[in-house]
């Protein structure tokens, strides 16, 4: 295997599993399309790379890619809307794989996890995107600001109340 299989792989595995979760929040595609997007964005982002600035976070300019990617495929196509929790029947993680996780044998954490979980679920999609970017991806707000396009104000503000609502959960489960 030659260094640019290698690369590849690399950006493969490291972003497949990210990319169908953060693909999964914009609520109109099925599962096959969700798959195919991912796999697409990763090869899409494999023959951008060298527009990548060095300078700025890798992360972000590949969630800015996808999110562009995924944009662009919805309005070049007349998608049908599939209710969430129909694409998400029988799935351990409704937000994907995302790392949000309880230990075993902690059962209050467990379903702490699933609340929470459950909650993120159901929010509109743009508090989805910046809750995943931002509590799982360990992104800053300005970068899910850039990524998506809205004021760093707008974004922090989305956050406070994202927070809001999970911490009431979390109070209310305890």
């Amino acid at each position: 295997m030659d260094h640019a299989e290698i690369a590849f792989e690399t950006l493969y595995s490291d972003y497949i599993k990210r990319m169908t979760a953060f693909v999964s929040t914009f609520r109109f595609l099925g599962e096959a399309e969700i798959e195919d997007l991912a796999h697409d964005i990763i090869v899409h982002a494999w023959f951008k790379k060298d527009r990548y600035d060095g300078t700025r976070s890798f992360n972000a300019w590949v969630y800015a890619l996808a999110r562009n990617y995924v944009i662009d495929y919805l309005r070049s196509r007349k998608i049908v809307s599939v209710p969430l929790d129909e694409r998400m029947r029988g799935k351990d993680d409704a937000i994907g794989d995302t790392g949000l996780r309880a230990d075993k044998g902690q059962s209050e954490d467990r379903e702490l996890v699933e609340l929470i979980k459950k909650e993120i679920s159901s929010m509109d999609a743009r508090d989805r995107q910046i809750a995943m970017m931002v509590f799982f991806e360990h992104m800053s707000g300005a970068d899910a600001s850039r990524i998506m396009g809205i004021p760093g104000s707008t974004v922090r503000w989305r956050l406070a109340a994202i927070r809001k609502k999970l911490q009431k959960i979390c109070r209310e489960a305890r």
